[in-house]
């Protein structure tokens, strides 16, 4: 495994992340390493453009992950704490207005800036769902509330 320090800089060294870690990192798209701080998937950076010729044998993009400053979704936007959404369609950009189930009351607006491939299955009862960005910071899912039951409304 690889660590970038930066696109900017590219400078490769070797280092250890934990199979799990890895693994859910390049589910979520970024991931806080005690180690190494903030880091993202090389696949999810434009590390392959601008380190070009400056990876190490061994090192791929497959394997190799970019220290960043922020987090940020597959849009590469930086993500913000209640009012960031990741859904199965990923379109960056997209509000969507969100409507209370039940009740029909407007429930306020998100903006997608990340992709759920799992968003689009069956959930709880739902035909599919959208992940709020929380800030928190714990390693069980069951610590972060959830945004609760709604429907949403895609506007331009």
């Amino acid at each position: 495994m690889f660590i970038v320090d930066s696109v900017n800089a590219c400078n490769v060294t070797a280092g250890t992340l934990r199979p799990a870690f890895i693994t859910q990192t390049q589910l979520n798209g970024t991931g806080t390493s005690l180690s190494y701080g903030l880091v993202k998937g090389a696949n999810a950076t434009g590390v392959r453009r601008y380190c070009k010729g400056k990876f190490p044998a061994g090192a791929t993009l497959d394997n190799t992950f970019v220290q960043v400053s922020s987090v940020t979704g597959s849009c590469n936007r930086t993500l913000v704490a209640g009012s960031t959404t990741a859904t199965a369609g990923g379109l960056c950009g997209v509000v969507e207005a969100l409507v209370s189930n039940p009740g029909n009351a407007n429930a306020g607006s998100k903006t997608s800036q990340d992709t759920c491939p799992a968003c689009s299955g069956d959930f709880r009862g739902a035909d599919g769902h959208i992940d709020s960005f929380s800030s928190n910071t714990s390693c069980s899912a069951h610590d972060a509330a959830d945004l609760g039951n709604f429907w949403t409304l895609q506007t331009p």
